[in-house]
């Protein structure tokens, strides 16, 4: 075990020491900026990065079911930058490796940051 994801009123917020990140359809989604998380200035360059890839972004709340469900979840940080979760709760995510958003949004903020 990496993280601890933080599941309130139904919802993911967000992790012990980073933003939870999931991939749907496409698309990054994450919790939006407010009270209910800590917004870091990685999960702002992801985001960013991913626009910029052309990337739909959604900032709303997914529930537990949907994060198991998606293709992808990353966690952003300053500890952790970009780390693909292949497992949660020991269930696998997607295909149970890296997939291919989280990689390539991985090697861009590496390229920008390293």
């Amino acid at each position: 075990m990496f993280e601890a994801i933080l599941v309130r009123e139904g919802t993911v917020t967000e992790g012990s020491v980073s933003n939870v990140m999931v991939v749907r359809n496409g698309a990054v989604q994450t919790a939006p900026e407010g009270r209910r998380i800590l917004s870091g200035v990685t999960r702002a360059i992801v985001l960013d990065l991913a626009r910029k890839e052309g990337i739909p972004v959604a900032e709303s709340f997914v529930t537990r079911e949907e994060l198991l469900a998606a293709s992808e979840v990353f966690l952003t940080g300053t500890t952790v930058e970009v780390l693909p979760v292949v497992r949660v709760d020991g269930h696998m995510i997607g295909g149970g490796s890296p997939g291919p958003v989280s990689q390539l949004l991985s090697r861009r903020f590496e390229a920008l940051v390293g």
